[in-house]
């Protein structure tokens, strides 16, 4: 009977690092023509600044308005004090406008993961 050997390469997919549901973390606030807003959440601890972070819809959630996007989600410290004070990091994303007139989006949730 053989041994098992085990292999001398790594993985290169894994399971999520950390998957947040935000019920209503978009709000219903208009976008002005070709600009973005941006919108931060306080996020869990295991959300750490070695990975790409996502935020998209869930499938059930109302879409944009045509015209709207998600955009660079970004890793924040926290707003005020340290991680050793208790302090959570937080997560920016941004609404991107690309039309020539104000769109409001549906107030809707958001899915942020870290892969």
């Amino acid at each position: 009977m053989a041994n098992f050997q085990k292999s001398n390469w790594t993985r290169s997919v894994e399971a999520d690092g950390m998957v947040v549901y935000a019920p209503g973390a978009i709000p219903n606030v208009a976008v002005n023509a070709n600009t973005s807003t941006t919108l931060t959440l306080t996020v869990p601890f295991k959300f750490k600044g070695n990975a790409m972070i996502e935020v998209t819809l869930p499938t059930t959630a109302t879409p944009l308005v045509a015209g709207l996007s998600l955009s660079e989600a970004v890793l924040l410290a926290p707003a005020a004090g340290s991680y050793a004070a208790g302090n959570h990091p937080r997560v920016s994303w941004k609404i991107s406008n690309n039309t020539a007139g104000g769109l409001t989006p549906p107030a809707t949730d958001v899915i942020i993961w870290q892969c």
